[in-house]
């Protein structure tokens, strides 16, 4: 803001002789005091704004310290479960097989995951398979009932998501080089004789 300063005129005089000349300096002052409260609003905004890049910067900096301390759970708590089905048509009737596809771990767009896919089988199959894994847990075999087997495995059995997030915690090789099947996602509860 340019410095245009009239302050030695005396204003009584000069609303006696000249009252339009006196009008538009009340206009001018008028329009000097609003810039002059617009220029310290901005001075404020900058102030603040070079504040705030100084605690982005810190808070970065924190960031990233911290980051590598809980790094591990996108590498290893990022389980993804996906299914698809194939249809079979060696038969008379057309059959859908259905496959689950399990990614973990990367952190980073275009990272190298693992992959691992599961054969379940035919629907009956794996509806089955599930009621004879969860036979004692019927808080399981409610939510198999009442979401359906397949957003069931995606969304709700936390119970698999355990147990793989362990065998990769535990030990990746294995886990990336056991095969995996329906039986061995979901063991079936070894049956024992009954007693006489």
């Amino acid at each position: 803001m340019g410095k245009r300063e009239i302050s030695w005129v005396r204003d009584e005089i000069l609303k006696k002789y000249d009252p339009s000349t006196y009008k538009k300096l009340l206009e001018f002052r008028s329009i000097q005091s609003r810039l002059k409260k617009l220029d310290q609003g901005k001075q404020t905004l900058q102030r603040k704004l070079k504040e705030k890049r100084d605690n982005i910067r810190i808070l970065s900096v924190e960031e990233g310290l911290v980051f590598n301390e809980v790094q591990y759970l996108c590498e290893n708590f990022d389980i993804e479960f996906y299914i698809y089905h194939q249809t079979d048509t060696r038969y008379e009737k057309s059959v859908k097989r259905y496959t689950l596809e399990i990614k973990n771990g990367g952190i980073s767009k275009g990272s190298i995951r693992n992959k691992r896919k599961v054969l379940l089988g035919t629907e009956k199959q794996i509806l089955d398979h599930l009621k004879s894994h969860y036979e004692t847990n019927k808080k399981q075999l409610q939510l198999i009932k009442d979401k359906g087997w397949m957003k069931f495995i995606l969304y709700y059995d936390n119970v698999l998501y355990e147990r793989i997030l362990n065998w990769i915690i535990d030990d990746p090789l294995k886990y990336k080089e056991t095969p995996l099947s329906r039986n061995v996602i979901y063991p079936l509860p070894n049956k024992t004789s009954k007693k006489k």
